[in-house]
């Protein structure tokens, strides 16, 4: 061991003050550069110490450039009159990097948090005030955590700039993975569709505008494709490649790393491509694009839209009918999409509801025709704020947009068969899919019985639906949910915990009530997976007692802001940091 004192050591403490570096990866870096002082060590401490003389906050936005103003707020192309809100530099420059953004920015050097003791006062938030004030800004966009931290932030800022002629807006899309801007998942697909050759630019928050290359025109990407945490990103690109004869290497996070991929990647081979993966199915995968592709017959073991989706997309490229067969329906979003670009499928039988084989033909080579495309509300997030509507006395609550997908649609139409009033208005065709604007009343439910198969397609609805049953009177049994593995027990703790018996029996979920109230006043323990979280934050507001979840903004994952939007349709107060 050597001497604290030692220069090694002392080296070695320095760099595990860095992110991501413990003693042991500092210590392997600090080796690594000994090994090599010519070439890495010393080239390394150059580039520090230029790197410390030379670069300084922007006075203007906050960025790290070596002059002030950066090269950000000098360039003449930039649109002024929108400027981009960001925690810290990271955030701007992983929008950058995605080329997401093409107005201003403004770093506000963290977010408020009242018990870490960061009030506006240690925030670049008066600045932003002048600048809006004085440099004729139009509209600001809150690009901020998807954290407690961030909404309240955004809220405050928002009454900042209440009184100033501004619009206020949030970034839309584009942070599921964990809500930090770093693993931005639109701008990472943007840039790996980039890589294959589309042209792809962001028209605005949550729009983008992409130039394709047409049927079997992708280029080959000269860089890795990085898929971020997403498997369903993966398995999609895996068919899109699949029909090309291209290489390519898509990688991902620590977690993606870990999702198996054969299940997508053995059907696909039969269309002529090769994949080679780390242990045989992992990423990092190499793709090796078949030279012509073949048209195939696939028939899966379980219905399945992903791997549906990625044989369908392969198809594409092939001379011939692809053909899919489903032990059971899936959703078919794939296919409304296709047949919105032109192309020509058939699904038999047409229009299946939960039950039943189901078969989709798609014809090669089609002629696509570029079209406009508005993505639907998701009906399963959507069925948070709804059921809350449902559960609270005295609530009526509109969802706006809210995709009505046959196959998407089970929890809905099982709030409905509970009593719930559910109202649709507006319905409408958006891109193939049906939309419309739903509104939740305060209803009594009843217990029902839930067939099989009838929340497939609507991932995180079952500790949702068991919350709503808890409030119902009478006998619910949620059937064929015990191999959703651990989901069954983790919805019966999470009912346990709050004072609501609830039983397994051969795969079905069982909550007999008798129109007592729900308790409530468990608590959640962090770690537990985003829906769930969601789910216990809609039991607390409706319950007896608070819930309290130790890990509230896991929930901004799936459904940004999730806490800060409850709790303001709820009129505030009813979510609160503990």
């Amino acid at each position: 061991m050597n001497h604290p004192n030692d220069p090694v050591e002392q080296l070695v403490g320095l760099l595990s003050r860095l992110p991501g570096y413990g003693r042991r990866s500092a210590r392997r870096a600090v080796l690594k550069m000994l090994q090599d002082p010519q070439r890495l060590m010393l080239p390394l401490a150059d580039g520090l110490r230029i790197a410390a003389e030379a670069v300084r906050p922007c006075e203007v936005c906050g960025n790290l450039d070596t002059a002030s103003p950066c090269h950000v707020c000098r360039d003449p192309h930039r649109e002024r009159g929108l400027v981009c809100v960001v925690e810290g530099v990271a955030d701007l420059w992983a929008l950058e990097r995605a080329g997401a953004h093409r107005g201003l920015y403004h770093v506000l050097g963290g977010v408020l948090s009242p018990l870490g003791g960061v009030g506006p006062e240690d925030l670049r938030i008066q600045p932003l005030v002048r600048r809006v004030a004085e440099e004729g800004i139009r509209e600001v966009i809150l690009a901020l955590p998807a954290t407690v931290e961030g909404a309240t932030t955004g809220h405050y800022l928002h009454d900042r700039l209440h009184d100033l002629p501004v619009q206020v807006t949030r970034l839309a899309q584009g942070v599921p993975m964990g809500g930090a801007l770093d693993v931005l998942d639109d701008g990472t697909l943007a840039a790996a569709l980039r890589a294959l050759g589309a042209r792809v630019e962001q028209a605005g928050p949550g729009a983008w505008r992409v130039a394709g290359r047409g049927v079997g025109g992708l280029a080959e990407p000269a860089e890795v494709l990085e898929m971020g945490g997403s498997g369903s990103a993966a398995a999609l690109f895996c068919g899109m490649l699949a029909g090309h004869p291209v290489f390519a290497v898509l990688a991902g996070d620590a977690a993606l790393r870990r999702h198996p991929m054969g299940r997508v990647t053995g059907p696909l081979a039969a269309c002529g491509a090769r994949f080679t993966g780390c242990g045989g199915e992992f990423l990092p995968l190499a793709v090796e694009g078949a030279r012509l592709a073949l048209p195939a017959e696939h028939r899966l073991p379980v219905a399945s839209a992903t791997v549906k989706s990625a044989l369908l997309l392969a198809g594409l490229c092939a001379r011939g009918v692809t053909r899919v067969e489903e032990p059971g329906p899936s959703p078919d979003h794939t296919e409304n999409l296709l047949r919105h670009f032109g192309a020509r499928l058939r699904i038999m039988p047409e229009g299946a509801g939960w039950d039943g084989a189901r078969v989709t033909e798609l014809d090669g080579q089609p002629e696509l025709v570029a079209a406009p495309v508005s993505v639907p509300g998701d009906p399963s997030l959507a069925g948070f704020p709804l059921v809350a509507a449902l559960l609270v006395p005295g609530s009526r609550l509109t969802v706006r947009g809210v995709g009505l997908n046959l196959l998407r649609n089970g929890l809905l139409a099982t709030l409905r068969e509970m009593g719930g009033e559910l109202a649709v208005t507006g319905e409408r065709i958006e891109a193939g899919e049906a939309v419309g604007d739903v509104t939740a009343t305060h209803s009594a439910l009843r217990g029902v019985d839930v067939p099989a198969g009838r929340l497939r397609g609507t991932k995180g609805a079952l500790p949702l639906l068991a919350v709503a049953a808890a409030f119902a009177t009478g006998t619910s049994r949620i059937r064929g949910v015990g191999a959703e593995s651990g989901g069954l027990a983790a919805v019966m703790a999470l009912l346990a915990a709050n004072g609501v018996a609830a039983e397994a029996e051969e795969g079905d979920l069982i909550i007999r009530r008798d129109g007592a109230p729900v308790p409530g006043g468990g608590s959640m323990a962090a770690g537990a997976d985003s829906c769930s979280v969601m789910s216990a934050l809609v039991l607390g507001l409706a319950a007896e007692k608070p819930v309290t979840v130790e890990d509230g903004a896991c929930a901004g994952v799936v459904f940004p802001d999730f806490a800060g939007l409850m709790d303001r349709v709820a009129g505030g107060g009813a979510i609160t940091s503990a």
